[in-house]
Formats: structure tokens, sequence, C-alpha cells
């Protein structure tokens, strides 16, 4: 009767149990630590829960936490204990919870546990109307644990899971160290998209393949957030926006005032290759927000020549202090429905080569370009790459070498010959440096009307 109890979804139990039959549940119920308080909470009379009433073990608190989200108390307060709640994955699969995390709370992994590929420190699976409040607390993991046996390599064990789940907030938790990404934004059962998520104020740390990756969404915001030294495997990107199929939504995406700092390869990534154009219209606007440092700043990839319709917009962002490109847009198809937008974009010293500098770069890597505004290939489908506009986008940097580099597909130092060149390319770039930064123009253009302000 407990576990049948426990199991149904939100406080929908209430309405279907009589109180003599709620009763017959609460002998288990002395196993809690403080068992009154829990009867209160099961038999409806307080929507108000604290997780400490279920129990505590500085060792493994799965069980008392579980239990105190399944207890359909609309809010679930886990509080600040001196010790981690050390837990094996958690689960929240009902309707309406607020659950919060006193500040100076750590929910860790417990180590030698998550042997499974996906298995996830906190997953929201179909749900509706949660909130996730973590002020000063954090959840993490310990990814320098799963890349050795007995752990399968994998990249799924997240910190947060959002899946199918409908007007999710969370609001300001630092989730660190995951063995896959911070947080993961995905389909729930039958394939159902996310809606109606906000993610404001928080802290994406040190994870393994992203601070975040959104994989099918309906109305998403992101602001005021930071996504930070993401490493370990590809695309260790700050933000990734990537579709697994065609059926999936990358529709109403807004991604403001945040900072990316120091991720290994991309602040912001975009990756459509897996939409088609039988797929919704996509919207994406990333604005206002501050990249530094990692090989690319602002990434725009893989809309195929079978693309959906669609605008992403990059709109005042600041970029600084990467290694390769402040913008690289690559693999974009010219006759494609959806555009790539810049606009008012500030890329400061976007191409420093790092440790190795300018000129020691050239000799390292002959073959392959960098510069603060980068279209290139690197592949050679589509052929036609182009549909890409520039708004008054500037340009600060004191090297030499041309601002934007247009470039083709290559096989190792070897030029790809079938691919047609680039179409479609229009708009003004400022250039605030000492140096002639003129467009580099390395294969075929045709309707590229993209200039300089003041170039000669």
């Amino acid at each position: 009767m407990q576990m049948f109890v426990k199991t149904l979804r939100g406080a929908a139990w209430r309405a279907i149990l009589a109180p003599s039959l709620v009763m017959l549940a609460l002998p288990a119920m002395g196993d809690w630590a403080e068992p009154d308080q829990v009867e209160a909470v099961l038999a409806g009379e307080k929507d108000e829960a604290n997780a400490a009433w279920w129990g505590f073990d500085p060792s493994d608190s799965t069980e008392y936490l579980q239990a105190a989200i399944d207890s359909g108390a609309a809010r679930v307060v886990v509080p600040y204990t001196g010790e981690p709640w050390v837990v094996e994955p958690i689960t929240i699969e009902r309707d309406g919870l607020e659950l919060v995390f006193e500040p100076g709370v750590v929910v860790s992994a417990k180590r030698g546990s998550f042997l499974g590929r996906g298995d996830c420190l906190l997953l929201v699976r179909d749900s509706e109307d949660i909130v996730l409040t973590g002020y000063g607390a954090t959840l993490r993991m310990w990814k320098g644990d799963y890349t050795d046996p007995p752990y399968e390599p994998a990249e799924w064990r997240h910190a947060l899971s959002i899946r199918g789940s409908q007007n999710v907030k969370v609001l300001g938790l630092t989730l660190a160290e995951s063995g896959g990404d911070g947080i993961y934004i995905g389909s729930g059962r039958d394939n159902a998209p996310c809606r109606d998520i906000t993610v404001r104020h928080v802290v994406c740390d040190a994870n393994h393949r992203q601070g975040m990756s959104v994989i099918t969404v309906d109305n998403l915001l992101v602001e005021h957030s930071i996504f930070s030294n993401t490493q370990g495997t590809a695309p260790q990107a700050g933000i990734c926006l990537e579709p697994n199929n065609a059926d999936q939504l990358m529709r109403d995406v807004v991604i403001r005032h945040n900072l990316f700092i120091d991720n290994a390869r991309f602040g912001a990534h975009v990756w459509l290759a897996n939409l088609s154009a039988e797929s919704e219209p996509v919207s994406m606007l990333w604005e206002n927000n501050y990249v530094s440092g990692g090989r690319i700043g602002l990434h725009a990839a893989q809309i195929s020549e079978d693309s959906p319709e669609g605008t992403l917009v990059f709109r005042n962002n600041v970029v600084e202090n990467t290694e390769i490109a402040g913008i690289k847009v690559r693999r974009w198809y010219a006759e494609g429905a959806v555009t790539a937008e810049f606009s008012g974009n500030l890329l400061r010293n976007a191409a420093d080569r790092g440790e190795l500098g300018q000129d020691a770069y050239r000799q390292a890597h002959p073959f392959y370009p960098r510069a603060p505004i980068l279209l290139t290939a690197n592949r050679a489908e589509p052929k036609r790459q182009g549909n890409v506009s520039f708004d008054n986008d500037v340009v600060v940097d004191d090297r030499p070498g041309p601002a934007v580099v247009v470039d083709g597909a290559r096989d190792g130092d070897e030029r790809d010959e079938s691919f047609e060149g680039w179409f479609n390319v229009s708009g003004t770039i400022r250039v605030l440096t000492p140096h002639n930064r003129a467009i580099d123009k390395r294969v075929h253009t045709e309707n590229f009307t993209l200039a300089i302000a003041g170039a000669e």
C-alpha cells in the first residue's frame, strides 16, 4: 500500500483514497525520522514538506529525498544539514512540484553508483508545473570517475535532465562536473518535446559534454546564467542546440544576458543537421551574451539541402580571446530556408591562435584558416554554402591578416574541387584595427556583397 501511495502522480491519491485507507499505510512510516510530519503530508494536511522529515543519511539519502518528492506535497524543501545529500539517481515524475534546495545544500552523486550510461543525478520526466530553486545550492557529480572502469564510456550522465515536460523553471542552481551535460532538455515518452522552459541564474561548470544541450523544445528562455569550463567530449560547448531527428522542435528559443567562459570548443553552438524540409520551422535568438575563451565563439553549422524554414539570429553579443574564430559558419546551405543573421556583434582578439601565436600557428596548421569571421566548408556537403547576413558587426584586433576568410572544403591538405563556393552572403562589417583587414576569398563566391567598412 505504501508503494502505491508513493507512486501516484501529484496529489491525485488524496481524491482517490478514503482517510481510513490512507491510515492503513501509516505503520510503515515508523521508519521515517519524523513520522507524524510525514503522516500529515500524506493525509493532505500539509502542502509543504521538509525532506529531512523522511530522514537523512550522509552515506546515502536516496530513499528519503525520493520519498519526499513522491509525497504529493506541493512544496518540498531540501534543508542544509552541514553535509551533502549523497544520492543515487533521483526522478521527478509528477505534476505541480516546487523543489527548493536551501543555500549551502549540495546534492552529490553517490560514488560507485551511476553505472548506467544514461544515469542522471536528477531527472524530470513527462511532468508539468515544476519549479527547481537552488540559490546557493549545488547538484554535483564526479566526471573524473566516469572515464575509467567499471564505468562504460558515455556522454549522457547529466546533472539535470528534463524530458518531455512542460512549464519547468530552473532557478539559481549550480550544476557541476557531470558525466554529460549540466542541463539536458530533450524528449519524453512518445517523443514528446519540452515546452515552456525557463533557466535563470544558473551556473553550469566543468561538465563533460556541454553546459547545456537542447534537443527539442517549444519556448525556451535562458538568461542571466554562466556556462563555463566545459571539457571532456565533443562538442564541449557552453550551450548546444542540436535536434536528434527531423520531428523534433527548435522553436522560440531565446538565450540572452549569459556568460560563456573558457568552454573547450564553443561558446554558442548550433547544429541542425538532423532536421529536414518536413521539420517544423526553427527560431533561435542569441542576444547580449558574453563569450570568452575556447576555440570558437558563435558557431552555426549543418544546414543541409533538405532544410526546414526559420531563422538563427546572433545579436549584440561580445566575443573575445578565442583561438580560431569569433564567428564561424560552415555547411550552411546557400539556398536553404534557414537564414543565419549576425547583427551588432563585437569580436575582440577573436583569432589569437592560442599558445602558438599567429606565425607559429601558420607553420603548424598551414591548411586550416583562422580569422575573426570564418566561412568555411570543412566538408563539401552541401556543395553551395551561404544564406548568411551581417549587419554592422565589429572586429577589434591588432594582429595583421584578414578580418574575414571565405574558404572551401579540404581533405587534409587537398582541396575538394567538388565544392562550388559561397553564395548569398551580404552586409557590412566594421573593422577597428591599425591594419588593413580585408576579406580573403579563397573559393568561388556569387551574390556575395559582404563589405568591410572603410576597407580599400
